[in-house]
């Protein structure tokens, strides 16, 4: 028997005061931090052995909207079409989404995974801008796919005086019939509708605030990056990003931490046609198995791969690292970011919890939890080549030209401080 239970937040207790947890006995005041949260999931698409390259594609693309004939966006007519409107577009939503969003010039806040983070009118770091008085200003939102990565968009499509439609021209695996109360919409011409064109200085706002607050952030983590020792998570993340739009490489985004950095620093691609293509297994287990799947996207959709993931995501999958005699090898990079443990915890409540001394080794036991394995030694021992990055410069150099077959770049981080980095990204985004 399986049994899901939902239960209330608060799921951990208080953080004392500061008296009070001096009384509490020894413990550790250095809680160890990281970044954002942990979602839901999209189903895997199924199909039998005899359809293996239809299956093939839709592992690859696994839209909801692919891409549109020009003829399907009707656009309404102005002055009475000028709204106040953005389109979230969620894991799986579809290059029609980025089409969309350009031909009415909306802001489009497009999840990496999205297959829709492209387009003239995409907002990079948009999740830190929902909570200013730019973002409150948003009438209407259009939710493509499944949106998975944070609580901001969440609390969007919660707001009340927020009008929430949903485009869904065919039934989605992950849908839950009767949890959801949006308006859904089937057609291009009813979502262009619902939109509405956007006014110039709405859309211009918005992308005036995302490249000035993506510049200040760069700024924030090169600073850091100055005087660390090793390489921020989001400077990873965009690193590999920015390799795979130079190679056309098959991107694979680890969960936790991995994808969540590239949300907010991953430049969107000019271009609504064209872009980086990435997947990532959304889910309570979506640190289970990255090293198999990103295998498998290489070997099904005959491309080169690339996978970005965090040290205790390789290590629950290190088994899929070994490759036996007489099989084919999958052309795969795998960009590990080693920072000693699982830092996404720090940045929710836990991590606020486990700066106090009373609850700080708990904290750093159950949710840091830091591994004995030495992780370049693992892949090493498996047959992998490997390489190691401490800095900016070694790591795109070891990105720029990946040798043939399966290799690492262990890329060397820290969790000390990911805590306070994360909100001074958010201020610093925030301007």
């Amino acid at each position: 028997m399986h049994l899901n239970v939902a239960l209330r937040d608060p799921l951990q207790p208080q953080p004392p005061t500061e008296d009070a947890a001096d009384d509490e006995g020894p413990g550790s005041t250095a809680a160890t931090p990281g970044q954002p949260r942990a979602d839901d999931a999209a189903d895997a698409p199924a199909g039998a052995a005899d359809q293996a390259e239809e299956l093939a594609d839709r592992l690859r693309l696994s839209v909801e909207i692919p891409p549109l004939d020009p003829a399907e966006i009707r656009l309404p007519e102005e002055p009475d079409g000028l709204r106040h409107s953005v389109l979230v577009a969620g894991d799986g939503a579809g290059a029609g989404a980025a089409q969309l969003a350009e031909a009415l010039g909306t802001p489009l806040l497009a999840e990496p995974s999205s297959q829709a983070r492209r387009g003239s009118t995409a907002i990079g770091p948009y999740r830190a801008l929902l909570d200013t008085a730019l973002g409150e200003g948003i009438e209407r939102v259009l939710l493509v796919g499944r949106p998975t990565l944070s609580r901001p968009v969440a609390a969007l499509l919660q707001r009340r005086g927020v009008e929430v439609a949903a485009w869904r021209p065919r039934p989605v695996p992950w849908f839950d019939d009767g949890r959801r109360s949006e308006r859904e919409l089937t057609t291009a011409a009813e979502a262009a509708a619902f939109l509405g064109r956007a006014p110039r200085e709405w859309t211009e706002a918005w992308s005036r605030a995302g490249a000035e607050g993506q510049r200040r952030a760069l700024e924030v983590l090169q600073r850091a990056a100055s005087v660390s020792d090793g390489v921020p998570g989001p400077l990873t993340a965009r690193a590999v990003w920015e390799a795979c739009r130079a190679d056309g490489r098959l991107l694979v985004m680890g969960s936790s931490n991995p994808i969540r950095d590239l949300d907010l620093l991953g430049q969107p691609d000019p271009r609504a046609d064209e872009g980086v293509e990435v997947l990532a297994n959304r889910g309570l287990a979506g640190i289970d198995g990255l090293v198999a799947t990103a295998a498998g996207a290489a070997l099904s959709s005959g491309r080169p791969v690339r996978v970005l993931l965090g040290d205790l995501t390789l290590l629950h999958d290190a088994g899929s690292l070994l490759s036996l005699r007489g099989e084919r090898a999958p052309q795969l990079q795998i960009v590990v970011l080693d920072d000693g443990g699982g830092g996404i915890f720090a940045t929710l409540e836990h991590g606020a919890l486990g700066e106090h001394r009373a609850y700080g080794q708990i904290v750093e036991r159950f949710f840091g939890t830091p591994p004995s394995a030495r992780v370049a030694e693992v892949c090493a021992g498996y047959g992998i080549p490997v390489h190691q990055a401490g800095t900016v410069r070694e790591l795109e150099e070891q990105l720029r030209d990946p040798a043939p077959g399966v290799s690492a770049v262990v890329v060397r981080a820290q969790r000390v401080g990911l805590r306070q980095m994360s909100q001074e990204l958010t201020r610093a985004v925030r301007g």
